[in-house]
């Protein structure tokens, strides 16, 4: 039953999502199976009519004349592959006497199906469009299941439903907490002040690790993130480094991947100064993440660049450590246009435009020329970094305008100084008014992703707020390992899969002697309702928790400051915890009031949404090929990928091409 109440859903969105098509072009519909398709006397089809198969979900835009074009192309394709396979039959017929023949034809194959190796997602798109081109299909759809904040619009998309959005948790923490006091080491003062930052002063009298910037908890076997942040003055080899002393430095002040391997409770990360450099006001506001306590054991980011794409802010106060979870707040669809002379501001020099340009994106610039008339000559127009906080010495720029006319470099690639950067800004001089309004009045400006500047399309951005009513539902935004809680906006249904429990609340024992994994804390959990996913030893269960990290239940890894499940071959019965900070069963459950334990429900709750959205909610949003679909939370610092489903309609002539 529910199987068919689900298909029919299916089928009534497929419908609209094919209305809808035709409503954009104004075109007839026709719907039915591929066998009445095959069936039906194409003389009473109209050209321009939306034909839905519903088999195979395949969208067809009729035109008698493209049809028999497809179907001569058919036929002639037919003929070729009859006479490539006569051909094959001869070569093999000619073998061995004709040996150098038959290899020089197989070489010369291998090199064809090598060019349409389909190990790239687009060319395989592309590959696939000619072939549903060639069988006579015009639209399709296209799912997206990908796991992101922000997607890119496909090629040839022209409608977009969302299907499902799900949560996503991690544990937050940023390691170094800000104090106020001064300590100098090595002939180098340095002054911590309340917002975490370090000012160095004095001439250094020796190289080495000079300043501790603070003990942090440690856990052997972690990795942790660490950040220099330099804000002013000298950084880097030979000047001054971040250092973890025995396992690695932040040597370029963007931050460095590290393991720490000491047992150590706690670890010492330190300034490390060298001899005869004088450190004049420099300041940096170091930090250190957690990424194993964030993310979990193997799922932690693998570069500073994968983990800034998700925590793009400069910098990030103390967190010791703290269940965060990104329940989508509304959906932003924007075009490939990234140009919103709207949301320019003003500072002395010039009018700009902050961040139009994602960090370390490739992108580039079009100006098409609308009024020729318009004299543009003492005005400038470019990509530039950092021009609020710099103002007229900018030192990272491209002008794509000048006096001298349009630059051959268009992209966002600065070379000035002899150094090349990706520049996140667009900035204009004069900042005036007039000029603003002759640039708009002269030409089209386009600022997209990319290498290749594509056909003008004017700036657009729609956001989609979700329901306050959706928001509220209980876990919205939820995860705990690979269990989400999800928004099926296809079927109207919200499915909670994961659930919380406050320790605290939980009955603790402590045991004494076990053999095979040693001491630890227990508590019974029968009645809750846990999700039993394998074998307790070699399987890591879906909970998530600020304190302790999960794995599996055996010696190499359920060590101190780890959590598990156990229980038997049908059902969860405990969770186990060590933390050799506490000896005895009172004090753990009293540390524990107030922890939260996410984890998988062993029965997913399911809720009839029907009532609170309206039944077209996040259906067939017109999009722009190249755009942008992005996912965003309550808090913009925090761009942390969500799992959701996507359904595109795709023109495929414009997937299409040479291959």
């Amino acid at each position: 039953m529910a199987t068919d109440i689900i298909a029919r859903g299916m089928a009534a969105n497929a419908k609209k999502s094919v209305t809808a098509l035709g409503n954009k072009i104004e075109s007839e519909k026709w719907i039915g199976t591929k066998a009445e398709w095959e069936a039906v006397d194409k003389s009473t089809i109209k050209d321009g009519t939306i034909v839905y198969i519903t088999d195979d979900k395949t969208v067809i835009l009729y035109d008698k004349a493209e049809m028999e074009k497809i179907a001569a192309k058919v036929a002639t394709d037919r003929k070729a592959a009859e006479t490539a396979a006569q051909k094959a039959q001869a070569v093999a017929d000619s073998l061995p006497d004709d040996y150098v023949t038959a290899v020089a034809k197989i070489a010369e194959n291998t090199a064809e199906i090598s060019a349409v190796k389909l190990t790239d997602k687009e060319l395989k798109r592309r590959v696939d469009a000619l072939y549903s081109i060639g069988q006579g299909v015009t639209h399709r759809f296209e799912t997206d299941t990908d796991t992101a904040y922000a997607k890119t619009v496909p090629t040839g998309a022209k409608l977009m439903s969302v299907k499902s959005v799900g949560g996503r948790s991690i544990v937050w923490n940023q390691l170094v907490q800000s104090t106020s006091n001064e300590i100098t080491g090595a002939g180098v003062k340095a002054t911590f002040s309340n917002d975490g930052i370090v000012t160095l002063n004095g001439t250094a009298t020796t190289t080495g690790n000079a300043v501790s910037v603070q003990p942090v908890k440690n856990q052997k076997g972690h990795k942790y993130l660490m950040v220099a942040n330099p804000l002013s003055g000298v950084y880097g080899k030979d000047q001054l480094l971040f250092s973890s002393q025995s396992y690695g430095q932040d040597s370029t002040g963007h931050g460095a991947i590290i393991t720490n391997e000491s047992s150590n409770a706690k670890w010492y990360y330190t300034l490390y100064v060298y001899k005869d450099v004088t450190y004049d006001n420099v300041k940096l506001q170091p930090q250190i993440f957690d990424l194993t306590q964030m993310f979990g054991a193997g799922n932690e980011p693998s570069t500073v660049e994968e983990f800034e794409k998700m925590f793009p802010a400069d910098y990030y106060p103390y967190t010791a450590g703290e269940i965060v979870s990104a329940g989508t707040e509304s959906i932003v669809e924007q075009g490939k246009n990234l140009f919103n002379f709207n949301s320019a501001k003003l500072n002395k020099s010039y009018r700009y435009i902050s961040d139009v340009i994602p960090d370390g994106k490739k992108a580039v610039m079009s100006l098409a020329d609308k009024d020729t008339s318009v004299d543009v000559s003492e005005i400038n127009i470019g990509f530039a970094n950092d021009v609020c906080e710099l103002d007229s010495n900018v030192t990272e720029f491209n002008w794509v305008l000048t006096n001298s006319g349009l630059n051959s470099n268009n992209s966002n690639v600065s070379y000035v100084h002899d150094k090349s950067a990706l520049c996140r800004d667009v900035f204009i001089y004069p900042r005036t008014d007039e000029a603003l309004a002759k640039l708009l009045s002269r030409y089209d400006i386009q600022v997209e992703l990319g290498d290749t500047p594509t056909a003008y399309a004017p700036y657009h951005r729609n956001t989609y707020p979700i329901p306050e009513a959706i928001k509220a539902l209980p876990g919205y935004g939820w995860s705990a390992g690979t269990a989400r809680n999800y928004v099926d906006y296809e079927n109207k249904r919200y499915v909670q899969c994961v659930g919380s429990v406050n320790l605290g609340t939980l009955t603790w024992m402590k045991t004494s002697s076990q053999s095979s994994v040693g001491d630890y804390f227990y508590a019974p959990v029968s009645a809750i309702g846990f999700k039993r996913l394998g074998a307790f030893g070699i399987t890591v269960h879906n909970i998530l928790c600020s304190k302790y990290i999960t794995v599996a239940r055996n010696p190499n890894a359920f060590v101190d400051k780890t959590i598990v499940l156990d229980g038997d071959s049908i059902a969860v019965s405990q969770i186990q915890v060590k933390d050799t900070a506490y000896t005895d069963a009172t004090a753990f459950k009293q540390a524990m009031s107030g922890v939260m334990l996410y984890y998988e429900l062993a029965n997913p709750i399911v809720t009839d949404i029907s009532t609170l959205i309206p039944d077209d909610f996040l259906r067939n949003i017109e999009v722009e090929a190249g755009g942008s679909v992005t996912f965003k939370n309550s808090n913009d610092n925090y761009h942390i990928p969500v799992p959701s489903e996507e359904e595109y309609i795709v023109k495929l002539s414009e997937v299409g091409g040479s291959v």
